[in-house]
């Protein structure tokens, strides 16, 4: 699924799922962001606009929107949900002393739908990046 950060430090990271291939790069300060694309494409597919806390708004070129958010009050579970509020597709990670997995809970609804690889991926990228933020002392996603 999410292969690999391409470089040691950046956040660009390649994603593959059922022959589609996408990067995923975060970018903005004040208005934090993740772009996707198809690889070897300077055009976006989907812009996930992140608000501090980690929740946002997922834009589909399709026309198609979805919102991220955490759920609980730890927000240590998320999860993708249609405009209505209905949850698609969730996520709570698991980490150990070296590996990271993680529950994906995915509905009937979110199966059947022709996004569903691109958002398990683009999810557990943007959980890495919380993660990964949390621990280096920050609470956001932000920079590039």
């Amino acid at each position: 699924m999410l292969r690999c950060w391409t470089k040691l430090f950046g956040s660009l990271a390649e994603a593959e799922y059922d022959g589609h291939h996408w990067t995923f790069k975060r970018g903005g300060f004040l208005r934090p962001h993740v772009t996707v694309r198809a690889q070897a494409s300077d055009e976006d597919l989907a812009v996930l606009d992140l608000s501090w806390g980690g929740s946002g708004l997922l834009r589909m070129r399709s026309g198609a929107r979805f919102r991220w958010d955490r759920i609980g009050f730890w927000g240590r579970r998320f999860a993708f949900t249609d405009e209505k509020g209905v949850e698609l597709i969730g996520i709570e990670p698991k980490f150990g002393f070296v590996r990271r997995t993680a529950t994906i809970d995915i509905s009937a609804a979110a199966a059947r739908m022709p996004e569903l690889g691109l958002l398990v991926a683009l999810g557990w990228y943007v959980i890495m990046l919380i993660i990964d933020d949390e621990a280096a002392g920050g609470a956001v996603i932000c920079c590039s």
